[in-house]
């Protein structure tokens, strides 16, 4: 006897619809119809999803996303730590130039009883710059220095007759940049943040110097863990893996020592020969990872030694902080007297989304993990990690150069640390690994909004204005990529947590209707964009609920950024119309 049910009947009412044309099954009871019916239906949904999940386009778990991306050699990055240079003041009692070993370069936020404190370690010692001769150019209130300063240095003058007026010795002044060559000087660090200078009125006599009082020191987001056994190698075991007891490790601070030897993390074993001590570090989906080492054609099976790792931990997006925040001393040089970050500290990122993954694994495929077109560089520095939006102009410096502008997670430019890993990360993958290739700050430009908005019948202002407000920011936003790709992978309460986050708002449940809908229509901006007003009304007016319509006033249309400009969101207003 045949099935009664079709082979393409795969829906609750295909099935229903078959048994009912039975005629031997027609009269049965409608409950044990519709059980069959439902069954079917069951079956029929978790074929579907075993079939998608066989392929990288269709894919929607993570799991099979990262199993599928190993099958062609690709890992998804793990979360990435923020950075920036942080200040540290020493006391004027120490002898210069003073050093502060690696173990002493730490600060931390001061946290809450809801946030934890944040703790940022550098990663090799702060030295404060050698004492220079300086010259005073009393006209425009200028000192000529020897080194280009960084606005906030703290500092002190000696000399061998009398200071410039009214700079007098013993004090503490702060430095304001000018130029390569120049600085200013201000009485606090507020006032040289302000650009608030001292005005000179002459040039003094005698033989001036400089003595920075400040060490500047790359940190990143991260707490150190000590050295500790992780597993023993026995010469025979192919592919041997070895679990490491931490989640969070951060892929650049990682030390593996086998017989006194460290071995050499590798992105890849496929080019490694059989006397090569490589390894690949490898993340799992609740991000905790382990080592995997070759199997003696690619790459050396450890012998039967004890195998040591060290490294940090710590990153992520929450890893991202704001300017002055990095305030509290966490190291023991008893001749640190103040920290601070007067930038602020970004390319803190979770791990890579599963929609960038979907996107970037079939190009490095095809690149080969080298960088040869303007797509392949994008490519790789996005999957390097830190960052959420990458543009190559290609030629910027002469044949065989690139200029490579980033935007950091969180926003804003990556930080110098993250800038000169990705620059030296790319020239290993060009030409001969010999392409001028300069990874450089973006023009970031600030955009700001005068709108007048009309409330629709039934809704008040109050409730309409920082709806317009969030339609603005996501609009004209540099990270507007990153908000949508969080959305798309991970949904709207994650998205909103990054929203929050980078915006410095409370949005809740309550509003996540309104954030679907504009995160649905976003299109998020680019280098280079031209953006007409169209544009800009069109997503505002269509997109806020409870909207009538709008007025705008500032900015003036269209905005045309050239290749190396983004737009950020700037001052907002928004006022009714009655």
């Amino acid at each position: 006897m045949s099935s009664p049910i079709q082979y393409t009947s795969r829906t609750f009412n295909t099935i229903m619809a078959d048994i009912n044309s039975d005629l031997d099954l027609v009269d049965k009871p409608d409950w044990w119809k519709r059980i069959w019916a439902g069954v079917g239906d069951v079956i029929s949904v978790y074929n579907n999803a075993q079939a998608n999940q066989s392929y990288l386009e269709t894919a929607f778990t993570r799991e099979a996303i990262v199993k599928l991306c190993r099958l062609i050699d690709y890992e998804l990055s793990p979360r990435s730590s923020s950075s920036g240079i942080l200040m540290i003041d020493i006391l004027s009692t120490a002898s210069f130039p003073k050093t502060v070993a690696i173990a002493d370069v730490a600060g931390l936020t001061k946290g809450s009883t809801s946030i934890s404190a944040k703790r940022f370690e550098g990663r090799v010692a702060a030295v404060t710059a050698i004492a220079e001769v300086v010259t005073a150019t009393f006209a425009t209130d200028i000192l000529n220095v020897a080194r280009a300063w960084t606005t906030g240095e703290k500092f002190r003058l000696t000399t061998t007759s009398a200071l410039p007026d009214p700079l007098v010795v013993a004090t503490d002044y702060y430095a304001i940049y000018v130029s390569a060559s120049q600085i200013r000087v201000a009485a606090s660090r507020a006032l040289a943040v302000a650009g608030t200078y001292i005005t000179l009125t002459d040039a003094g006599t005698g033989v001036h110097t400089a003595v920075p009082m400040t060490a500047l020191a790359n940190v990143y987001q991260q707490s150190s863990i000590s050295e500790y056994l992780a597993g023993v190698g026995n010469g025979v075991t192919s592919w041997l893996e070895i679990p490491l007891a931490d989640q969070y490790i951060l892929k650049d601070t990682i030390v593996v020592t086998i017989n006194s030897v460290q071995w050499t993390k590798v992105d890849t074993l496929v080019n490694s020969i059989s006397t090569d001590k490589h390894y690949l570090l490898i993340y799992e989906t609740d991000e905790t990872a382990k080592l995997r080492f070759g199997n003696g054609v690619y790459g050396v099976k450890p012998g039967s030694f004890n195998i040591y790792v060290k490294y940090a931990v710590g990153g992520g997006a929450n890893s991202n902080v704001s300017i002055e925040k990095v305030i509290v001393y966490g190291g023991g040089d008893a001749d640190v007297e103040l920290i601070t970050n007067l930038v602020a500290f970004t390319g803190g990122s979770n791990i890579e989304d599963i929609e960038v993954a979907r996107r970037l694994a079939p190009i490095l495929l095809k690149s080969r993990d080298r960088f040869v077109t303007d797509v392949d560089g994008e490519a790789l520095a996005l999957a390097y990690g830190g960052l959420s939006q990458v543009r190559v102009n290609p030629n910027v410096y002469g044949v065989l150069s690139a200029q490579v502008l980033g935007v950091a997670s969180g926003g804003g430019n990556p930080s110098a640390p993250l800038k000169a890993a990705i620059q030296a990360y790319l020239i290993e993958r060009s030409i001969l690994e010999s392409m001028d290739i300069r990874v450089e700050d973006a023009t970031i430009t600030s955009v700001a909004v005068t709108c007048a908005a009309k409330p629709a019948t039934g809704y008040v202002f109050a409730t309409i204005k920082p709806r317009v407000e969030l339609a603005w920011k996501l609009f004209f936003s540099e990270t507007g990529n990153e908000i949508k790709t969080n959305y798309i992978s991970n949904g709207i309460e994650s998205a909103v947590v990054l929203i929050n986050s980078i915006f410095t708002l409370s949005l809740s449940a309550s509003e996540y209707t309104q954030i679907v809908t504009l995160l649905d229509a976003l299109e998020p901006r680019n280098f280079g964009d031209i953006i007409q007003l169209s544009d800009a009304l069109g997503y505002v007016d269509q997109n806020v609920i409870g909207l009538d319509y709008i007025t705008l006033t500032i900015p003036s249309f269209p905005v045309t950024l050239v290749a190396d400009e983004i737009t950020t969101n700037g001052t907002i207003t928004v006022t009714e119309i009655t």
